[in-house]
């Protein structure tokens, strides 16, 4: 090859090595500017889920409170089992006070 020869190619292999970073330059950035958009939509989908869980916990503390507030369906049967066996009781009372103490 002559010094000539030499030169064109070189400049030839120049020009190919500049337009080969330029375009992995581009395609860095693009995927740059993708990461920073994952990112903020990251962030962003982290904030609104910890929001939703805040009202999520919150809710389940209302509706735990709210169950308190309510009788089960054993704990009405217990009382009205009670009930009944405190009226059986009372009339077995009035019963016997009126037999035993007629005019």
């Amino acid at each position: 090859m002559t010094d000539p020869d030499l030169a064109a190619a070189l400049t030839d292999l120049r020009v190919v090595v500049v337009t080969g970073l330029t375009e992995i330059r581009g395609q860095y950035a693009v995927v740059i500017q993708r990461l920073e958009y994952v990112d903020t939509r990251h962030a962003e989908l982290v904030r609104r889920m910890e929001t939703e869980l805040a009202e999520h916990e919150a809710r389940l503390d209302e509706l735990g409170k709210g169950q308190q507030k309510f009788v089960t369906k054993d704990e009405h049967a217990e009382r009205n089992r009670r009930l009944l066996a405190i009226i059986g009781l009372m009339l077995t009372a009035a019963s016997l006070v009126i037999t035993f103490f007629k005019p």
